[in-house]
């Protein structure tokens, strides 16, 4: 008993020690999901995606609406002229000024493309679609991360913790060698080796608090954050509901991985342009309308002057016969790149299967190595109360507490890095089945 109160004393006094002098942000799960995906610059990447995307589905863009032209131009010439006219007359001259002056305004309404301007018009919107997808699947990805993240920074502070309980243990530890040595109860060599085994656990600890500034340092990254912006996590972690049964997420990861919508989305942009391919093999008929208005100006000639202007409509055909087999090469390559997708698609279902099974083995393996560490710990606790007790009274050695110590820290690191196994085998099945939103 007088041992845990030293000990529970050395510990409160360590803390108040290490408080620093103006409270850290606590920043929850929460929190740090809702920052990542608003300022991290892969989703603003594809937040601009979304934008041109959507600037570019347009009716103008699917070629449904007509296109007006201005078209203008002046030409002027200076011309040496010598004509010969059956009568007899003639007309020579030099430097005879010629100017001419042609103005018009002309629209152009295509009314038949083989239905290429409608079916754009849903390729435009399906690619809408797709960026879309493309940016909850990024999202998904940047939660995924910061799940990870943050539990690795939760799971370096426990340690941290272990290796202060351990500092702590290992000092009073050396106390007690001293006051033996002041009453001539040990050699030197003991006060020596609990000294040793002090800085051992110090050096230990110091590494394990610059394992947590890597780990924190990581997660401001991805919440778009300076590097070495200071916050603490809590260690309250409650993660969504993964399911128990592997085949339930199986199922759920074909009609709920984005991964399968984006690909679908991508698949439904290459029919729709297949099917454009296909009406290029049709006549295109525009509709025609303007007015011309067109001025002749010359010194040498059979007109001196010359004006003419008026409107125009009229309907035009256009038919290809024969472009090179550049359209037939072109409908190969749009089959070749369904077929394509095809696999992508079979591949991505592999993948994700074997994602899931991996992890859902790792899981119910961490499950069981958690009941274990938690056996272990029991055990390693019990074994290092009674080592302590003995060797207050001196029936065991030095090295041994110093054993039964390192027991102990390794029982309570391998049930917390059993616990983190846990949380990553978790957020890893609610990744891959589609649970993330």
């Amino acid at each position: 008993m007088r041992y845990i109160y030293f000990l529970v004393l050395y510990l409160i006094m360590q803390s108040l020690a290490c408080l620093p002098t103006q409270a850290q942000e606590v920043l929850t799960l929460e929190q740090a999901i809702q920052l990542a995906t608003q300022n991290n610059p892969q989703m603003r990447l594809a937040q601009n995606n979304i934008q041109l995307a959507e600037s570019n589905n347009t009716r103008g863009n699917a070629g449904q609406l007509p296109t007006i032209n201005i078209t203008a131009g002046q030409d002027n010439s200076l011309n040496n002229v010598r004509q010969q006219f059956l009568n007899g007359a003639g007309n020579d001259k030099k430097g005879a000024r010629n100017s001419t002056l042609q103005t018009g305004i002309e629209g152009v309404w295509t009314l038949w493309d083989g239905k290429r301007m409608f079916l754009a018009q849903n390729r435009l919107g399906e690619t809408v679609r797709n960026q879309q997808l493309i940016a909850t699947m990024q999202k998904q990805q940047i939660i995924y991360q910061v799940y990870r993240g943050y539990l690795g920074v939760v799971q370096q502070k426990q340690l941290e913790k272990l290796y202060t309980q351990a500092v702590a243990l290992s000092t009073k530890r050396l106390q007690i060698a001293q006051d033996k040595l002041e009453v001539g109860k040990v050699a030197k060599t003991e006060v020596l080796r609990a000294q040793v085994d002090l800085n051992a656990d110090k050096s230990q600890l110091l590494r394990q608090t610059l394992a947590i500034q890597d780990a924190k340092i990581t997660l401001n990254l991805l919440l778009a954050r300076e590097a070495d912006t200071p916050f603490e996590t809590t260690d309250n972690i409650v993660l969504p509901n993964t399911g128990v049964q592997l085949a339930s997420l199986q199922q759920e990861a074909t009609t709920k991985n984005i991964m399968f919508k984006q690909l679908q989305a991508v698949q439904n942009i290459n029919n729709w342009q297949f099917k454009e391919l296909q009406g290029e093999k049709q006549p295109q008929i525009d509709l025609r309308a303007g007015y011309n208005y067109n001025r002749l100006q010359s010194q040498a000639g059979f007109l001196s002057k010359s004006q003419t202007y008026g409107g125009h409509i009229g309907i035009g055909l256009f038919y290809p016969l024969f472009n090179g087999h550049d359209l037939r090469r072109r409908i190969q390559n749009n089959r070749i790149q369904a077929e394509g997708l095809t696999i992508e698609r079979d591949q991505i279902t592999q993948n994700i299967n074997q994602a899931l099974v991996r992890a859902y083995t790792r899981y119910n393996t961490n499950q069981e190595l958690l009941l274990l560490e938690e056996e272990n710990v029991k055990v390693a606790e019990q074994n290092f109360a009674l080592a302590q007790d003995q060797n207050q009274f001196g029936l065991t050695t030095a090295l041994e507490l110093r054993t039964a110590q390192q027991n102990l820290t390794q029982a309570y690191t391998r049930r917390t890095t059993a616990q983190y196994e846990i949380w990553l085998t978790e957020v890893d099945l609610l990744y891959w089945a589609g649970k993330f939103e």
